[in-house]
Order: C-alpha cells, then structure tokens, then sequence
C-alpha cells in the first residue's frame, strides 16, 4: 500500500486501542482479583486465577503486536512509501490493527462473563456459576 495516510493514521488509532486494551484488561482483572479473594477457599479459586493468567498473556500478545505494528507504522512515516518497507509493513500493520481491535471489543465481553460470575473452565466445558 503506498498511501501514506493509513501509515499515519495506524501510527495514531494503535496506542488508543492499546490503552482502551488495557484499561479494559485492568478491570476485569480487579474483578477476578475479588472474586479469587471471596472464594479463596473452595473448588472456584483455580477458575478465578487461571482466568487471571489467560487475561494476563493476552495483554502480553497485545502489547506485542501493538509494539510491532507502531514500528512498522513509524517507519513508513519516517521513511517514506518508497521501497520495500511498505510491502513488509502493510502486512504487519493490517494484524496489529485487527488483533487490537478484536482485544478491545472481546476483553469487556469476558469481563462481563466475569462480573455475572459465569466462568468457563478451561479444562472442561461446562458453566460454573458461584
């Protein structure tokens, strides 16, 4: 893609995905937080904290990807359309912005599942409710 626009504004959207990623990822995370401490001693503290865990690794693949696709954006900013660097970058920029933007509708989706006190369990597939 050589249209410099999209470099620019991708360069601009994929930081405010990545905070409304994390803000969204940090209260489900007070969520689980309460629910681990108020059921800390029966059968649903491992849902609790592996829910915990999978909200953790996915803020790490996120943060990951944003990484990656905020460079390749700058980099085509600052160097310009010319070149090989834009057919390396489209690709890389088009993943970070779906991924970020499927994180940022998919974490409030869990977090309500969170808030209602439905788990699924990662093991089995069967609805818990506390």
């Amino acid at each position: 893609m050589r249209n410099e626009n999209f470099y620019a504004l991708a360069a601009q959207v994929l930081p405010a995905l990545l905070i409304a990623v994390i803000l969204e990822i940090r209260g489900a995370l007070g969520t689980i937080a309460v629910g681990a401490r108020r059921d800390r001693h029966t059968a649903l503290h491992r849902s609790w904290t592996r829910s915990a865990g999978y909200l953790v690794l996915s803020y790490v693949a996120v943060a990951a990807l944003f990484t990656l696709g905020e460079v390749a954006a700058l980099l085509v900013v600052f160097a310009g359309t010319g070149g090989w660097l834009v057919w390396a970058a489209a690709p890389v920029i088009a993943v970070a912005l779906l991924v970020l933007i499927v994180a940022a509708i998919a974490v409030p989706a869990v977090g309500v599942g969170v808030e209602t006190g439905v788990l699924i369990r990662a093991d089995e597939e069967e609805v818990l409710s506390p």
